[in-house]
């Protein structure tokens, strides 16, 4: 596509870099000249820059190396007493590439600056290419008019709240294992502890549905003790009959 994409990513860079070259080229002394001047950027920006020139200047096969130099240098050539012309050379990393531009000798370091400037000032503009523009304001008029159609926002609101109770139902199983309003928090423990609890009288006979039996001792009620074991905590002798799952 003749570098249509670089051309469009370094329109302005170029427009900075041709605003510097013209003043020589016109004479313009009423501002002091840029002699140099410096640009920065990474292989993104040089590599469109040099694709910008033309396939035989870069065909995008190789990365330009780290730390890369690339020099655009002016030059003018006398030609008669009082008459001159301005020349340009490209060079990067030190090589000259000025005979790979089109339209430039082969067999030369120096080329016409003129060939420069046609060859980029069509796409060297600082603004964005507006060619789409139309295109934006169409699809922006066609946006307001859906949003301005009840019945689209209803399902919209519809289609908003349906997913959110989804995924609200969807975490809640995630996280509990279990769907609302089908148990409650031991359910939920029983379901996680470990045991099956199928037969929990004979699992542990000490507890009987309820609190534990009273022990009648010297002819009166007592309620029996828990053993207390080491580190303050208790520990309840059973035979469980739990089936660990």
């Amino acid at each position: 596509n003749d570098a249509a994409y670089s051309k469009l990513g370094m329109g302005p860079l170029w427009y900075e870099i041709i605003a510097n070259i013209k003043p020589f080229l016109d004479g313009d002394t009423s501002k002091p000249l840029t002699k140099l001047a410096l640009f920065s950027g990474h292989d993104s920006t040089i590599e469109p820059l040099l694709a910008s020139l033309g396939k035989n200047v870069w065909d995008g096969k190789v990365w330009v190396p780290y730390a890369t130099i690339f020099n655009i240098e002016i030059h003018e050539k006398t030609i008669e007493e009082g008459e001159s012309k301005h020349l340009f050379r490209l060079v990067l990393n030190g090589d000259v590439m000025t005979s790979r531009v089109e339209g430039c000798p082969d067999d030369g370091d120096l080329c016409d600056v003129d060939v420069l400037i046609e060859l980029v000032e069509p796409f060297a503009i600082f603004d964005r290419d507006c060619a789409s523009a139309p295109a934006s304001d169409e699809l922006a008029s066609q946006n307001m008019t859906i949003l301005s159609n009840p019945t689209f926002v209803i399902i919209l609101f519809a289609t908003i709240t349906v997913s959110s109770f989804l995924g609200g139902l969807v975490t809640y199983f995630y996280l509990t294992r279990r769907f609302p309003c089908t148990g409650g928090k031991k359910a939920y423990q029983r379901a996680f502890s470990g045991i099956s609890l199928q037969d929990k009288n004979s699992a542990f006979p000490s507890v009987d549905n309820g609190d534990p039996q009273d022990v009648v001792a010297n002819g009166r009620s007592e309620k029996p003790k828990s053993p207390v074991s080491r580190y303050g905590t208790t520990e309840i002798e059973s035979q469980t009959k739990g089936e660990i799952i």
